[in-house]
């Protein structure tokens, strides 16, 4: 059985989330992106990934706001793969159109695609969007790249997680599934509290799930502080608040040096404040 901790991994200072924060196509009540508005430029990214790549970063993930809703993705991607980064996209598919995507598609590593229920009813009821559950499985069944599966847990569709296994399993091209605990963040401390599912009661559930091809990642929101380094489009590192998680710790601008090496420290419990 493949069910794994996030810790597992060892990529603790070598990968960091570069977020989209002014434009998504959706509305899902869970989200914690800022969405500050900020207009992002093309040449600020390329500064960032540069930056980025100064700092010994080896693993860029792209997340959302959704990135395919930028007429300039492709060209990021592009950037990034020329700098030799390994490259990650986040997307909730709606947006997606293999004529435009195909050929950003070759660089990147893996394509982080949702699936927040057994069929587009529950999915597209969590997703607040008709039509999101159809776009997701033509993502999988269209791309040749590695897929991974995220899955926020709510009271909609924690009973449902065998169903999204024997789902997802079908697909060759899936081998990860996230398996997100909702995390209490922002302005979504409401829904947190209303849809919020105690991992004890979904624990058996994915513990029974026999699987070698599909490694299989429980996500727990505390756990997530020590594993999420971001930087915005606009250039401003964050990272979830250990001693409130509630609220994000932001350390300024990736262009201070300083700034990045404070980040590593916090998460890493180095930091002498």
């Amino acid at each position: 059985m493949s069910i794994r901790s996030n810790a597992v991994e060892n990529y603790l200072f070598d990968r960091i989330i570069l977020t989209f924060d002014n434009l998504c196509n959706m509305q899902c009540p869970f989200c914690y992106r800022l969405f500050n508005g900020e207009k992002e430029g093309l040449e600020q990214i390329y500064k960032i990934l540069e930056e980025c790549k100064r700092n010994k970063i080896v693993n860029i993930s792209i997340g959302g706001g959704d990135p395919l809703n930028y007429l300039y993705i492709n060209s990021v991607i592009e950037y990034a793969y020329n700098l030799g980064f390994i490259i990650d996209l986040d997307t909730n598919c709606y947006a997606f159109n293999y004529n435009k995507h195909f050929k950003m598609l070759e660089k990147i590593e893996y394509v982080g695609v949702p699936v927040d229920g057994k069929n587009a009813e529950t999915h597209d009821l969590i997703r607040t969007k008709i039509g999101s559950f159809k776009k997701v499985i033509e993502v999988i069944e269209t791309i040749n790249n590695k897929v991974s599966i995220n899955t926020v847990v709510t009271k909609n569709n924690y009973t449902e997680l065998i169903d999204i296994y024997n789902l997802i399993k079908q697909y060759k091209n899936v081998n990860q599934w996230h398996i997100y605990e909702m995390m209490p963040l922002l302005v979504r401390k409401e829904y947190y509290l209303k849809e919020h599912v105690d991992y004890l009661k979904y624990k058996q559930i994915i513990e029974a799930i026999q699987n070698e091809k599909i490694k299989i990642y429980h996500c727990a929101y505390k756990e997530r502080t020590r594993f999420h380094m971001f930087v915005s489009a606009s250039g401003y590192l964050y990272c979830n608040n250990k001693n409130n998680l509630t609220e994000y710790k932001f350390f300024g601008s990736i262009f201070d040096s300083k700034n990045i090496i404070k980040m590593k420290n916090y998460i890493g419990d180095n930091e002498n404040e």
